[in-house]
C-alpha cells in the first residue's frame, strides 16, 4: 500500500511541478534545471546526517554531475531530460539511510519530469527569449526575480561561468 502511496504521489506532484514551471514559459527551461540541481543536493546532506561520511563522496561527486547535467540542460533539454531520468535511476541506485518510500516517490516523480521534458524538449528552448532564459548568442542566463531585479550567470568563450551578477534598480 505504501508504495502505491508513492508511486501515486510522484506522479501527482510531478504534475504539479510541470503545470507550476508552465505558468513562466520564458523561464521553464530554468525552472527544471534548479530543480534537478536542488534534489541532487539531498543525498550528500542526508548522507551527513545519516553519518554514513564513507558515501559522501559518491554522493558529492553524483549531486555534481546532476548540477552539470541541469547547467547544459538549459541549452539542450535532451541532457535535462537525461540528468532526471539518471537521477530517477540514482534513487533506485541509492544507500538504506534513504527511506523506500522516498526513493520510489522520487523514482516515479523523476521519471515523469524527464517524460515531459523530452517531449516538450523543442518548445521549451524556443519559449526562452528575451524576457528571460538562455541567451543562445552570448550564452548568458537571465532569471527576472521581480519587476526590478535579475539574476545573471554570464559566459565568455572559454569558460562555462565567468560571472554571476544580481542586479537590481529597486527593492526585491
Amino acid at each position: 500500500m505504501v508504495s502505491v502511496i508513492a508511486s501515486v504521489a510522484g506522479v501527482v506532484l510531478a504534475a504539479g511541478y510541470i503545470a507550476l514551471a508552465r505558468r513562466w514559459p520564458r523561464r521553464e527551461i530554468v525552472f527544471y534545471a534548479v530543480g534537478l540541481a536542488l534534489v541532487a543536493l539531498l543525498y550528500p546532506v542526508w548522507s551527513v546526517a545519516a553519518g554514513a561520511a564513507e558515501r559522501l563522496g559518491l554522493e558529492a561527486g553524483a549531486a555534481a554531475a546532476f548540477g552539470a547535467a541541469a547547467w547544459a540542460g538549459v541549452r539542450r533539454p535532451w541532457l535535462l531530460a537525461a540528468g532526471w531520468l539518471a537521477h530517477g535511476a540514482w534513487d533506485v541506485a541509492s544507500p538504506p539511510f534513504v527511506p523506500g518510500w522516498y526513493l520510489l516517490f522520487c523514482g516515479v516523480y523523476d521519471v515523469v519530469t524527464a517524460a515531459y521534458i523530452g517531449i516538450a524538449g523543442r518548445r521549451l528552448t524556443r519559449a526562452s527569449g528575451p524576457g528571460g532564459g538562455l541567451d543562445p548568442s552570448t550564452r548568458n542566463l537571465r532569471i527576472r526575480l521581480s519587476e526590478s531585479c535579475q539574476l545573471s550567470a554570464i559566459s565568455d568563450q572559454q569558460s562555462a561561468v565567468s560571472s554571476i551578477q544580481l542586479g537590481c534598480s529597486g527593492p526585491l
